[in-house]
């Protein structure tokens, strides 16, 4: 999935508008926060495991009809992946591996989910898909960001993300919520252009939030 970066900037901008709005409006504003399991989707194996990060936000939970009700809402989300780096290059010679490099990515998120919530007496289960944007603070490893440009080269991955999120949530006496999502990117975050390599997050989240 490629985008001009003023069409990712216009997408972001459209997101935290609908987030301000849905603020505005009338409806319960709550907190979330939770576990990342991390992984990706890709095309080689240069990038085989994910690793653990976490999400802390707030939301806004508004009544709609029929049991629908929709949750926009601003995240500080962390995911992770780890590189493994050989000695002479990873395609000649992809058994010799000698380092194992972390690299976290920093976002900030606006996920918009539409909920489909079922009463049951104290107790009330929520159906859950929906979409997200994220743009990219920091992309850590080894002291360098990853998210800019080195030696003049091109950033190796890409700050702009999107993607679906679909999962289950329960609701106890109103308030405190418990919920598991899959999100999955559209995005090729690996930068490169001639898509000879890429990677798309995948994130699996639990969290547990609190609704005033």
């Amino acid at each position: 999935m490629q985008l001009p970066c003023c069409s990712k900037k216009y997408l972001f901008s459209i997101a935290l508008s609908l987030l301000t709005y849905c603020v505005s409006a009338q409806g319960h504003f709550g907190f979330q926060g939770g576990v990342n399991f991390n992984g990706t989707c890709n095309n080689k194996v240069v990038y085989p495991e994910g690793n653990n990060g976490f999400h802390l936000g707030m939301f806004v939970d508004i009544e709609l009809k029929n049991n629908f009700y929709l949750k926009p809402a601003l995240l500080y989300t962390q995911r992770g992946i780890d590189i493994s780096h050989s000695s002479l290059g990873y395609i000649l010679y992809p058994h010799e591996v000698y380092s194992i490099e972390e690299v976290k990515f920093h976002y900030l998120q606006v996920p918009i989910e539409l909920n489909y919530r079922v009463p049951i007496g104290p107790v009330s289960v929520d159906a859950i898909a929906g979409a997200f944007v994220s743009l990219g603070l920091n992309a850590k490893g080894c002291d360098v960001n990853y998210f800019e440009s080195q030696d003049g080269e091109d950033a190796m991955f890409k700050r702009f993300d999107a993607g679906f999120r679909y999962g289950l949530g329960v609701h106890f006496f109103k308030h405190v919520g418990l919920s598991a999502y899959c999100g999955q990117s559209l995005v090729k975050v690996f930068n490169d252009k001639e898509d000879n390599e890429y990677f798309n997050h995948v994130s699996y989240q639990v969290a547990l939030s609190y609704t005033f």
